[in-house]
């Protein structure tokens, strides 16, 4: 009965980190949410040794389980002395690795899943996949643009926008908690932007208050903003917030979607980390949001900022 179990144990596995590392499509997408350690990732936390448990340890575990049942069947059946010590052999192999893997050095980066992700969708940087893509602001290529302690791979048909178109754009432009902007091709009279935010967090609330209240926060610049959703995010890390609201803007309605997370950075002499609170909003016409919204997913995932 054992083997039976490991057989399907192994063959799950392999499946849900299949899917999570190469699919797109909502069962992926349900696994990237859950988490293929389950609760040995709170153990482990969200840093490298998670990432390389999802990547390494977890298929090879997995692995591990599925060859048992021919192991044991081989044995069963009398094979060679030889092909049950060499299977055996692997299986023992695949757990040490296994093992190794979790130490929180880094592999390559085809190994990790937001690589072979931006892989799929053309968001890597000429030289990583071997091919030269369009480096034009919005020429339709991909783009790596640096913001102020933000980086983010920008999409085809968007720019990041310059420091002289930003300061044009008034006290928007001034605010020093904005830290990148990105737009794209105005649709029905309106330029959808996406921008990223900084600031450091002063109260001692806990960082779930924090992070629920980012409904409130969003629904503030924008009378009559209603809220149509608010759930968790895998990206840009596990403890993001998605809010997403309408509101109505001279007669065109609009949509607002915004990530929220918190990161935590201790400088030398400071008793407590300091937190910061980072948010990514995307806005632009209802009528164009699934592309729009689309696109700010596939970015959001790119998305890496100073901790």
């Amino acid at each position: 009965m054992w083997v039976l179990g490991a057989f399907i144990f192994g063959t799950l596995g392999l499946f849900t980190w299949y899917m999570r590392m190469f699919c797109d499509n909502p069962t992926a997408e349900l696994w990237r949410r859950v988490g293929i350690g389950f609760r040995l990732r709170r153990i482990l936390g969200t840093g490298r040794a998670a990432q390389n448990f999802s990547a390494v340890s977890f298929p090879a575990i997995s692995t591990a389980f599925l060859l048992m049942a021919p192991v044991k069947c081989a044995e069963a059946l009398g094979a060679p002395t030889w092909l049950i010590v060499s299977l055996a052999g692997v299986c023992m192999l695949l757990m040490i690795a296994a093992l190794v893997a979790i130490i929180p050095f880094k592999y390559p980066d085809c190994f990790y899943e937001d690589w072979q992700y931006a892989k799929r969708h053309g968001l890597l940087d000429e030289g990583e996949t071997g091919k030269k893509s369009s480096q034009s602001g919005d020429s339709g290529g991909v783009d790596h643009r640096m913001g102020t302690g933000v980086t983010m791979r920008v999409a085809s048909g968007w720019r990041q926008l310059s420091e002289e178109e930003r300061s044009e754009l008034g006290d928007l432009g001034q605010d020093e908690s904005i830290r990148f902007i990105a737009v794209r091709k105005a649709v029905e009279g309106y330029v959808p932007n996406i921008v990223i935010t900084e600031a450091e967090v002063f109260s001692g609330k806990r960082e779930q208050e924090i992070l629920d209240g980012s409904a409130g926060r969003l629904a503030e610049p924008h009378p009559g903003c209603r809220l149509i959703d608010d759930t968790a995010a895998p990206y840009p890390t596990a403890r993001t917030r998605l809010v997403t609201g309408v509101y109505t803007l001279d007669d065109t309605s609009m949509t607002v979607s915004q990530l929220v997370w918190l990161t935590r950075h201790r400088n030398d002499g400071d008793e407590e980390p300091r937190r910061f609170l980072w948010t990514a909003t995307c806005t632009c016409p209802s009528l164009a949001c699934p592309s729009i919204n689309e696109d700010f997913m596939t970015m959001a995932r790119t998305v890496e900022v100073e901790s």
